[in-house]
């Protein structure tokens, strides 16, 4: 009895040392915390709000420039399947602003050139609005993040005066501020800097990139208003017993996003087999487009409207009202062209985007998925645009490596959380999937 009192007695010693040790620990860790959230927090917020709204700015004025043009090509393209006689003139049209853009852009892609914050700034948005305009398969975001982050840079340069440390966590900022502007999502171009460009989860940059993309996502609200970007009629949440089908889902996403991975890195070492004429390359895209375009304008640029289109119950039932396998074989072939496009437009030379053709590409992925399991009344159509969504932030998760920043990014874009467990779960899914094929990044 006294052996077991002593025994307790130093057991009960040892926990009181260890809990004070642990305590003392978790104390210092904390000081820590808070010296390092703590330093120079007020002046990296007022500069991360004057840099967010700048950006605000130039990137709302951006993407209505895009958004205008890419609706009058609607305009255009019936009119010239119309009147064929004026399509000759609209290729040469084409091919000039294709020389141009490459004048442009060349100095962006020199390594003996360098380049001013400035120069580097309008080279950017000129040559993004010369590729993106007519129409290519690529995104805005690109353009968005480098506008974000060159912004970012000219402030650092001629205003704040900061040290090389503090001009990266601006610089980085920006870039994170671009991003969130690029969506209305200020979450996901936060969280986008920290899965993929800094890799840096400390307290400040955190602090400083979330007050950077709160002010100019704030901006955008005032040019397109705070519906989402992706919003659409919210289904009917999937049931438990269906979740089954999600993980069906995931293994297919992280097939096809590691086929695409494979496909945009034998595209550019095809357009690198021809190295005096790289910057050129953007011809072959820019000249693809104006038969795409003759067939269905919707097709055209990163497709916003196609992706609205895809999650649209009416775009279900026109699938099960027509004889469903040559419908499902237009399904098939819209998704094929589109993929073949993408990767033509997203390797060649211009600064330009991927994360929108590859939320298109998911959007179709799974309405073909969904499509199937409905039409075998495996899955109540009530579900379809579950799937959709859980397709397109799975696809874009897998294909840049970057899970966190997938599921974040369709949650707030298509505004509303009820899908975010079956988001996570075919996201993870397919991310595993992706890295057991040995799938890289697209940046990488």
């Amino acid at each position: 009895m006294i052996i077991r009192s002593e025994i307790l007695e130093r057991f009960y010693e040892k926990v009181v040392t260890d809990e004070h040790i642990v305590k003392q620990k978790f104390t210092v860790d904390a000081e820590k915390f808070g010296r390092a959230f703590a330093v120079d927090k007020a002046g990296f917020m007022v500069k991360g709000i004057l840099i967010g709204i700048i950006i605000g700015l130039v990137v709302s004025l951006f993407r209505l420039t895009i958004d205008y043009t890419l609706k009058g090509l609607f305009q255009l393209y019936p009119y010239l399947r119309e009147h064929p006689r004026y399509i000759p003139f609209y290729i040469i049209l084409t091919l000039i602003c294709g020389v141009i853009l490459v004048q442009i852009i060349k100095p962006l892609y020199t390594k003996q050139q360098e380049n001013s914050w400035f120069s580097s700034l309008w080279r950017t948005i000129a040559g993004a609005l010369l590729s993106l305009c007519p129409g290519i398969s690529a995104g805005r975001e690109g353009p968005c993040i480098q506008i974000g982050g060159f912004v970012a840079q000219g402030f650092c340069e001629n205003i704040f005066s900061e040290n090389p440390r503090n001009k990266m966590i601006l610089v980085h900022s920006g870039m994170a501020a671009g991003l969130g502007a690029a969506f209305s999502a200020p979450i996901a171009g936060t969280l986008f800097l920290l899965e993929a460009i800094s890799f840096d989860f400390s307290p400040i940059i955190l602090f400083t990139s979330m007050t950077a993309t709160i002010s100019s996502v704030m901006v955008t609200y005032f040019f397109f208003g705070i519906t989402p970007c992706l919003y659409v009629s919210h289904g009917a949440s999937l049931p438990l017993d269906q979740y089954w089908v999600l993980l069906l889902l995931g293994v297919l996403i992280g097939g096809m996003s590691r086929v695409y991975q494979w496909a945009l890195f034998a595209m550019r070492k095809g357009y690198n087999l021809a190295p005096k004429s790289k910057n050129w390359n953007i011809l072959l895209p820019l000249l693809l487009v104006i038969p795409i375009g003759l067939v269905d304008p919707h097709a055209l640029g990163g497709s916003h409207d196609l992706i609205l289109e895809v999650a649209s119950q009416n775009f279900l039932n026109i699938i099960l009202k027509y004889p469903f396998y040559t419908m499902l074989g237009v399904l098939f072939l819209l998704t094929v062209v589109r993929f073949v496009f993408t990767i033509i437009s997203c390797d060649a030379t211009a600064p330009t985007g991927i994360f929108m053709p590859i939320l298109v590409l998911g959007a179709l992925t799974g309405a073909l998925y969904a499509s199937i399991l409905i039409r075998f009344g495996i899955l109540q159509h009530q579900y379809y645009l579950n799937i959709v969504i859980c397709a397109m932030a799975a696809y874009f998760g897998a294909s840049l490596k970057t899970p966190f920043t997938g599921v974040i990014l369709l949650i707030e874009t298509v505004g509303d959380v009820k899908y975010i467990m079956p988001v996570l779960i075919v996201t993870w899914i397919a991310t595993i999937i992706n890295t057991w094929l040995k799938g890289k990044s697209v940046y990488a």
